[in-house]
């Protein structure tokens, strides 16, 4: 426990400062982790300059990274189950619990445009109000 007292003054370094050092720091490990291939450091730079414009343009980097990780698996095994259902998408609907997570679904879109149309409303008498 002694040297968390040490390490929580990092918080008082500027940032820009720790900015190369970082950069550093992931560059050297992207490199090291496959044995020294380039490619992956290319990758970090690419998908690093991907998420500062997402950034910028105010893109959640959470969605196209959830995407990204489980987007060839989820295909594959949308495929599979496709084929052993004789290309019939009624696979998705017959059983419980895929009844289950789509009530799921539908109930967590419900929520979020519910929940989107209370804020503008907030945010609209606060306005209306000063």
């Amino acid at each position: 426990f002694y040297p968390i007292k040490w390490i929580s003054k990092i918080i008082y370094i500027p940032r820009q400062r720790m900015y190369p050092v970082i950069i550093m720091i992931c560059i050297v490990g992207a490199y090291a982790t496959k044995n020294g291939r380039i490619f992956d450091v290319w990758a970090l730079l690419i998908f690093g300059v991907v998420g500062y414009i997402f950034g910028k343009i105010k893109i959640p980097a959470s969605c196209y990274l959830i995407g990204f990780i489980l987007g060839k698996d989820l295909e594959n095994y949308f495929i599979q189950s496709v084929s052993a259902a004789n290309g019939s998408l009624g696979v998705f609907f017959s059983r419980p619990i895929g009844l289950f997570i789509w009530v799921l679904i539908i109930a967590s879109i419900a929520y979020a445009i519910y929940d989107d149309r209370n804020t503008k409303k907030k945010e609209a008498a606060k306005k209306a109000n000063a």
